[in-house]
């Protein structure tokens, strides 16, 4: 499970109720969400190759990231690499980040408001630390 925040919780609690082995991960130890799992890793859940490294070593099953949109891209990221269940990186690469969703829209003839980005990428990068 790809972060420990409080909104996680229940998927948390319900996938170890169902039995199964639930490591969190994120870079916040004092999340929440950490004290109901089995296992916690300390890393970034934007970090891509971050969290395949760490899946790959852990030989996971799979990798959820309930309620936390900056973490699906790196959910499917990883899962494509490792084989696993995802939905494709393209696809949720796409649909989790607005400009690139809009420029989606605007290239297959669908009505797509106009916009003007007023955060620089490197600057929205510090944000999400």
């Amino acid at each position: 499970m790809l972060g420990g925040m409080h909104i996680q919780i229940p998927a948390i609690k319900k996938a170890v109720e169902m039995g199964l082995y639930v490591i969190t991960a994120d870079y916040l130890p004092s999340n929440p969400g950490h004290k109901f799992a089995h296992e916690y890793h300390n890393v970034n859940i934007t970090d891509k190759d971050a969290v395949f490294e760490l899946a790959k070593a852990l030989k996971v099953d799979g990798i959820v990231c309930y309620a936390l949109e900056p973490g699906a891209p790196t959910a499917a990221y990883a899962c494509e690499k490792l084989g696993l269940p995802t939905n494709p990186y393209r696809s949720v690469d796409i649909l989790s980040n607005k400009d690139k969703f809009r420029a989606f829209l605007r290239k297959n003839g669908f009505n797509c408001p106009k916009e003007k980005a007023i955060m620089k990428m490197k600057f929205r990068k510090q944000l999400m630390k």
